[in-house]
């Protein structure tokens, strides 16, 4: 062998090949982690505001079937209001049966209940228009509730 020559016996990584990998994954990870918390945030967000219209879209679809008679005592189906008006109830009855209804009863109707935790939890508010939002991105808005009237939410009603 000739001076300054090098000959590897054993086949492996050296020591600066490893350190030289190690720090180019230490980039990569610095660069993708924001990014990847970025898309999380995001895909959360809109998570919560489909959320929001669910529950807007149900409260609206069970107030509309109370007054239109399609929901009544005689005919519950999904229904566990107690006040809802007979079969041939006055409209004044069903509009009266309908600002009564609860989110619960409501969301119980369109059989969404899997954001009956997110709702006892304080996950959303409505605004004095009755529209419903996400928590944090309408912070000045009433926390809604599943004991949340209809009335409240639709008919301008004050809060008991």
């Amino acid at each position: 062998m000739k001076k300054g020559e090098y000959r590897r016996s054993k086949s492996g990584f050296t020591l600066v090949e490893l350190v030289v990998v190690i720090a180019v994954l230490a980039i990569l990870a610095a660069i993708a982690i924001p990014a990847v918390v970025g898309i999380i945030d995001n895909a959360t967000k809109a998570s919560d505001e489909t959320a929001a219209n669910d529950i807007d879209h149900a409260c609206m679809q069970y107030k509309t079937c109370i007054i239109w008679g399609v929901v009544n005592l005689s005919d519950k189906g999904r229904s566990t209001q107690a006040d809802l008006p007979n079969k041939d109830a006055s409209y004044i009855q069903k509009v009266s049966s309908a600002k009564s209804a609860t989110v619960q009863n409501a969301i119980e109707f369109s059989g969404i209940t899997k954001y009956e935790d997110r709702v006892e939890k304080g996950s959303f508010v409505y605004d004095s228009e009755g529209r419903i939002y996400p928590q944090p991105e309408k912070p000045d808005g009433k926390v809604l509730k599943l004991t949340t009237k209809l009335g409240v939410l639709y008919y301008g009603e004050n809060d008991e």
